[in-house]
């Protein structure tokens, strides 16, 4: 092969390593803090919980409990969205069996922020099994309406929100769990 045709293939090769390292950076490029590494490693969804818990302010650096409360606050917000989102769509639904899964999905959100809204509060207290008490049985009410979701006709949208809270909600029970333990 001529010299030519040899810078080619080198200049080829070079040109698809750097394609190929620009295009997958982020997996490599993202230095995963070894606390949220051991949480993120017990979930459902190690790349959500990365990049979830690594959005938290000071995340390189953050104790367990800095990260319970971003986690918790997180979860929150993203189930009254949601229930918001249910309460809102109800008078509209028609279809029976629509109607039964946003009817049931709803008791299930409300029921989930009582227990969201206490482990914050027990958490900002220092009360640990509180904390997982609370957010165990957020965590039931959220799976319940998700298991319906997959079994009945579910409203446009309300299973991509219920994915992402369930995905939040197995965070935050990743971590209460892990503060017991502490």
């Amino acid at each position: 092969m001529s010299t030519l045709g040899n810078h080619l293939l080198l200049l080829s090769s070079v040109s698809i390593y750097f394609f190929f390292i620009l295009q997958f950076q982020p997996c490599f490029s993202i230095n995963v803090p070894p606390l949220i590494n051991q949480i993120c490693t017990k979930t459902k969804n190690h790349n959500f919980c990365v990049q979830t818990l690594t959005s938290a302010p000071g995340a390189a650096n953050a104790n367990l409990t800095t990260l319970a409360s971003f986690s918790f606050r997180s979860t929150y917000a993203a189930v009254a969205t949601t229930d918001a989102f249910l309460v809102a769509l109800q008078p509209n639904v028609t279809d029976p069996r629509v109607k039964l899964v946003v009817t049931h999905c709803r008791t299930d959100y409300d029921g989930s922020i009582p227990p969201l809204q206490l482990a914050i509060t027990s958490l900002d207290g220092g009360h640990f099994d509180d904390v997982n008490l609370n957010v165990n049985q957020a965590l039931a009410n959220i799976n319940d309406c998700h298991r319906l979701i997959k079994v009945g006709p579910p409203p446009p949208g309300l299973r991509e929100k219920s994915t992402h809270v369930v995905r939040l909600v197995d965070i935050s029970g990743v971590i209460s769990v892990k503060l017991l333990h502490q």
